[in-house]
């Protein structure tokens, strides 16, 4: 699935991530949103830029989050702007700086999250570290959980454990993915 997606082109990525942000924009999970967490996209992932300058503009609250390397754990930071706000970090993936304050997860309405691949069941494969994993299955954590991903992430089933957390909605950039309805 990763050569797949290192396979595609800055074009059709652009485009692509495009597509998805105005899905996301039109949802009706994104408007109801007063504080929303995104993941700040490697080059293969869909690019939510889009969504962080509509947050700013609309006036929500945006978060990104800060990995903690050592214990595999994410913290949720607020994030003002795109620029000032975020340094590289370890392996070269962009996060909030040390300056960003630290949000609680219940603040959170949206996470719109990352993957590797996604099934019509909601679940997903990350990279193996288990972050979003650990993070999603917090119990204060009240946001509704939805997977970003490109078309050719979707694939017929990805086994899960008990430990992963199931998203409610998967959006790609021709259509919603809507677990409970595909039941």
């Amino acid at each position: 699935m990763l050569a797949k997606l290192r396979a595609g082109t800055p074009v059709e990525l652009a485009r692509w991530s495009q597509q998805i942000c105005s899905r996301i924009l039109a949802s009706e999970w994104f408007n109801s949103a007063r504080a929303v967490m995104i993941y700040i996209a490697t080059p293969e992932e869909p690019d939510l830029s889009q969504i962080a300058k509509a947050c700013f503009s609309s006036g929500k609250h945006l978060i990104a989050a800060r990995p903690a390397w050592d214990s595999c754990l994410l913290a949720p930071a607020s994030i003002t702007n795109l620029e000032s706000d975020l340094v590289a970090g370890r392996h070269g993936l962009r996060e909030p700086a040390p300056h960003c304050p630290p949000v609680n997860p219940d603040q959170i309405d949206l996470i719109l999250v990352p993957g590797v691949a996604f099934d019509s069941r909601g679940v997903r494969l990350g990279r193996g570290g288990g972050f979003y994993d650990r993070f999603l299955c917090r119990q204060e954590l009240r946001a509704r959980r939805v997977g970003v991903a490109f078309d050719l992430q979707i694939v017929d089933r990805i086994p899960a454990e008990p430990h992963d957390a199931a998203l409610e909605a998967v959006i790609t950039p021709s259509r919603i993915i809507s677990p409970a309805a595909s039941d």
